[in-house]
């Protein structure tokens, strides 16, 4: 067994390593064996069974099939994912195999497999418990004990360190593809305003034979502020994201008493220029004040954030933001009758450098509504969004009126 033991660490593809350690582990320690993982979304997942008895490698699935890992299960890898430590039955009688049934039929598959003696130990790594592997014997002669114990423990130690370097491979893979994604877009978005900027000062430079008029110098640097205040709002956003991982993923709050309605009227003003720009007109409902205890820049930012993005998307149609309480919860929804969302981006939307829609039309970081998702749970809300492709997209956030729970305060 140990000569074969490099098997482990011979490939990046977790579960063909795990696949590995069953064949290592069957037949020399048992008769049967299956490994169970914890997914990263929490979930238990089967990655590997084997059993000596090609014929009887049926049961084992059906077994699974019958009764798959989970974490209300009577199973002995449940106890030990639980637990972290490991179980040893020395002698699984009659009794036993009641006891952990659920049915009559999943007794029966028991008896046909072979579970006379069985053991389940923790794959750990970092102190993390990754998943389980549980054997068994079929032979009523051998049991279980310390020595068998042992080397099961240090096959699965190392294969916790082979699925934990797995891991840590496709996530560095992951981070590497997003990071040359962001700087590829990156580039591109800082590159256009500041090509809109020479193009427009060239072309003052440019009329060597007659000076420049009002007009046409007004009209340069009218797009030259214009590009400016979008280098600048770009730049904000990639702040913002450094902040937050300053703070180890929370962001710093002014808490105060704020009238969100107010906020709303006066954060619309900047959009003013935008409307005429895009012919998309902005109608405000935020006339009764609504109070709680929030930070008054970072709803700024959320308001700022979620009308660029209406306006971004909403094709020229009407944008509509407005203010509500109810129960002692602020809403504050804002609405377009653009693009939409296609049903396999709702779900992503919030999440970092992410993108409802190619950036080829449409620019950007994608951070935008991420910052507006990391506000909102700093506040303690929450936020969703209801769309349809070419029918327009709702924003809606929620906020508790008395402010964050405590333990979630990051005060600056």
């Amino acid at each position: 067994m140990y000569g074969r033991e490099r098997e482990l660490a011979a490939s990046l593809d977790y579960p063909t390593t795990l696949r590995s350690l069953a064949s290592l582990v069957v037949p020399t320690l048992a008769a049967w064996c299956f490994i169970d993982v914890i997914e990263e979304d929490g979930q238990i997942r089967r990655v590997a069974e084997k059993h000596a008895d090609p014929a009887k490698e049926m049961a084992l699935r059906a077994l699974h099939e019958r009764d798959p890992p989970d974490w209300t299960s009577p199973q002995l890898s449940t106890g030990v994912l639980t637990s972290g430590v490991p179980v040893v039955l020395p002698g699984l009688t009659e009794a036993v195999v009641q006891f952990h049934r659920r049915d009559d039929e999943r007794a029966r598959l028991l008896r046909e497999i072979g579970a006379h003696s069985a053991m389940a130990v923790p794959l750990i790594a970092r102190g993390r418990t990754l998943g389980a592997v549980t054997m068994g014997t079929a032979d009523p002669t051998r049991s279980y004990g310390p020595s068998e114990l042992a080397v099961a423990e240090e096959l699965a130690r190392r294969a916790a360190m082979a699925v934990d370097n797995a891991r840590l491979y496709r996530d560095a893979q992951e981070g590497m593809r997003v990071r040359e994604e962001f700087i590829t877009v990156a580039s591109h978005e800082l590159r256009t305003p500041i090509a809109a900027m020479r193009l427009a000062i060239q072309g003052l430079l440019r009329r060597k034979r007659e000076p420049a008029t009002v007009e046409q110098i007004t009209r340069a640097l009218w797009t030259t502020e214009r590009q400016i205040d979008r280098l600048q709002r770009l730049i904000d956003e990639l702040l913002d994201v450094s902040r937050i991982h300053a703070h180890a993923g929370r962001i710093p709050l002014h808490l105060e008493q704020v009238d969100l309605a107010a906020v709303v009227r006066e954060a619309v003003e900047p959009f003013r220029e935008r409307m005429a720009q895009s012919r998309s007109p902005l109608h405000v409902h935020a006339e009764a004040p609504v109070v709680g205890t929030w930070d008054r820049f970072r709803l700024e930012q959320v308001i700022a954030n979620l009308l660029d993005n209406a306006f971004k998307f909403g094709a020229g149609e009407p944008v509509s933001i407005s203010v509500a309480r109810r129960n002692g919860v602020a809403q504050l929804t804002v609405e377009d009758r653009g693009i939409g969302i296609p049903p396999a981006r709702v779900a992503c939307v919030f999440e970092r450098f992410e993108r409802a829609v190619s950036t080829r039309n449409y620019g950007r970081f994608g951070l935008g509504l991420y910052i507006v998702r990391r506000i909102v749970e700093a506040l303690g809300g929450a936020v969703r969004v209801d769309s349809t492709p070419g029918a327009g997209s709702t924003f809606t956030v929620e906020l508790p009126c008395a402010g964050p729970p405590a333990i979630t305060l990051d005060r600056e």
